[in-house]
């Protein structure tokens, strides 16, 4: 307390202890206007500390936590009830970030005022820095897939030119001609492996929004119609309609990837499923096969960057699956013995919407904790 009561005296010492701290300070009325906030606002939310100033704290969070979590923590801050936990907020480019944020009731010395003291620390950061010191060689990896991809993209574009010249000035010349179709092929299949590689290696960080599970895998399902009923597959839908907060593109095109190899595994027909079940705090859907099955052997290194066990394949596919389950916090894995087809599971997190994202706090609640802790799911 000497402290805050020496930083509001002397607004220099203020200035310099705030550009020091790493974490995002911010000062508030009671009512949530801002009053004043750091510079480290500008790296972990956007916004100049100046923009803020004067704006309500519900700027900050997303739409679904304006309505109650919001007041929530300001009415827990003011009631003298500590706020301690992770949620989500939304930055000035509208994009949302996972954040463990403290909240504190102090007086100023000076005026003799309630104000509301709020530290946010990027918690992505710091998980995205975890990740990376544990998965040092899989970072490595993914830099020389990103660096071979470029190298070999840059020659490609030369060598299309050149078959290209070769059609316009030899057209008449079938025997040329079909060894240019055959090197355009080639040079299309080289292309696709790198937009692979490039996608595995470039993996977009995920625009979450609230997404029906069920209306994205009816969507997906509808654009396998025709090639299902060429190959003579049966594909059934057991999905409920839970709500996730995740990026629809990506997600679809994880569950994309492990359609299409459940349907390269069924050249003469079959049947595919895809199920979801509910868990204490994940999601899964499953996508099953009564293929040929995978064996002990290669079951631990499916999802691996450049293992496959098809000769033409290239092992690409798989590990974007598990990039982009990793990035929205889930995980994903397989279950299959030799002869018993194979289940593809992907889960996800299930946002764990606590009573104070959902109902208003108020005198009537009694609240009695002088601590209160929210935390969102990893």
């Amino acid at each position: 307390m000497k402290l805050i009561e020496a930083c509001c005296t002397h607004g220099e010492l203020w200035e310099i202890i705030l550009s020091s701290i790493k974490e995002a300070i911010i000062l508030s009325d009671t009512a949530g206007r801002v009053l004043s906030a750091s510079p480290a606002v500008e790296r972990i939310l956007g916004y100049k500390p100046h923009e803020l100033e004067g704006e309500d704290l519900s700027l900050l969070f997303t739409s679904e936590d304006v309505s109650c979590l919001c007041p929530n923590i300001l009415h827990l801050a003011v009631k003298h009830r500590r706020f301690d936990g992770e949620l989500m907020l939304v930055r000035k480019d509208g994009s949302r970030f996972v954040c463990s944020m403290s909240v504190e009731r102090h007086v100023d010395p000076e005026e003799g005022k309630e104000i509301l003291l709020f530290c946010v620390e990027d918690v992505e950061k710091r998980r995205e820095l975890e990740r990376t010191a544990a998965g040092s060689h899989y970072q490595d990896l993914i830099k020389i897939a990103n660096g071979i991809a470029h190298e070999i993209r840059n020659p490609l574009v030369s060598l299309g030119g050149f078959l290209n010249r070769i059609y316009k000035t030899h057209s008449g010349d079938d025997e040329l001609m079909k060894y240019h179709d055959i090197s355009m092929r080639s040079l299309r299949r080289i292309e696709n492996l790198i937009a692979k590689v490039e996608l595995f290696a470039r993996l977009p960080t995920p625009q979450l929004e609230e997404t029906v599970i069920r209306d994205l895998i009816e969507e997906l399902a509808k654009s396998y119609e025709d090639e299902l009923r060429k190959r003579k597959i049966e594909l059934h839908l057991t999905v409920d309609d839970a709500v996730l907060l995740v990026d629809r593109n990506l997600i679809a095109k994880a569950l994309a990837i492990i359609i299409e190899n459940a349907i390269q595994v069924l050249p003469g027909g079959g049947r595919i499923e895809i199920l979801s079940r509910s868990m204490s705090d994940q999601y899964e859907l499953s996508v099953i096969d009564n293929g040929p099955g995978i064996s002990a052997d290669d079951l631990p290194y499916v999802f691996n960057p450049f293992f496959s066990t098809r000769p033409d394949g290239v092992g690409i596919d798989l590990a974007v699956v598990r990039r982009v389950a990793e990035t929205h916090g889930g995980c994903v894995g397989v279950i299959s013995s030799p002869g018993e087809g194979a289940t593809f599971y992907l889960r996800l997190p299930v946002e764990r919407r606590r009573s104070i994202r959902t109902m208003r706090l108020s005198e009537d609640h009694g609240v009695k904790p002088t601590l209160f802790t929210f935390h969102k799911s990893p």
